[in-house]
């Protein structure tokens, strides 16, 4: 239903950003708890998108982080926290960075 929400709602001459940014985000909050990760880092990307203010986005830029580090794909999930640290909010850059350093000191210990 979400799906055929965007499509309306991307359908119609006024433009809807915001509305649309929020389906893709409940829709990427859908495929997360379905456990289908990439589906739903896919779905927070377009909300990332359809956002009238991408720089207010970090938490988003988080929930992709998370879907791709969670449908392992660690570079695709390590790129997102870069894309936090960009935006320069010192409380998200140092949740972006220990999720980085995180990432690493998995991937050191299956390397073990």
């Amino acid at each position: 239903l979400l799906i055929e929400a965007i499509n309306v709602m991307a359908s119609i001459p006024e433009k809807h950003f915001d509305d649309i940014s929020l389906a893709y985000r409940r829709l990427g909050e859908n495929y997360y708890h379905l456990k289908t990760y990439l589906k739903a880092a896919d779905a927070f990307s377009m909300a990332v998108k359809f956002s009238e203010k991408p720089e207010n986005c970090s938490d988003l830029y988080l929930m992709i982080g998370e879907s791709y580090q969670k449908g392992n794909a660690p570079d695709m999930a390590e790129e997102a926290y870069r894309d936090i640290i960009a935006i320069g909010d010192p409380f998200w850059i140092k949740l972006a960075e220990e999720k980085i350093r995180c990432m690493k000191l998995e991937k050191k210990l299956d390397r073990a």
